[in-house]
């Protein structure tokens, strides 16, 4: 299955989310917030690998917003449905039927073996 993103019609066979804090590199600089550093850890890694994978994959970085706006029990990432995010960074891979069919949380997102594998569908 190959997703087109519109207008150009350009093919992907796999699509992606990585949902970030705030601008991650700027935050931890001027706050050294926990997950800002997660964040910073994470991304480099995540993009290495992406770039690594042998099908055309698409990426869409999305960010929570700064740490009040993230913390409110009711921001629209936590209690959607289909993400019910519980921290950040956080990778999901997208299936061609609009479906979660794999994810990595905060706690693993920097871990190659586990992005690997998320990769390579498994």
């Amino acid at each position: 299955m190959s997703y087109a993103l519109e207008p150009k019609g350009i093919l992907f066979h796999s699509f992606y989310v990585v949902i970030l804090s705030i601008n991650a590199i700027a935050y931890a600089l001027k706050y050294i917030a926990a997950k800002a550093i997660d964040c910073v850890r994470a991304e480099p890694v995540i993009y290495k690998k992406l770039e690594a994978a042998s099908d055309d994959i698409a990426l869409l970085r999305a960010y929570v917003g700064d740490r009040p706006t993230w913390r409110n029990p009711q921001h629209p990432w936590r209690v959607d449905s289909r993400f019910k995010l519980t921290g950040v960074p956080t990778l999901v891979r997208w299936d061609e039927n609009d479906k979660i069919s794999g994810r990595l949380e905060d706690h693993e997102a920097h871990l190659e073996n586990k992005l690997d594998a998320l990769i390579a569908g498994k």
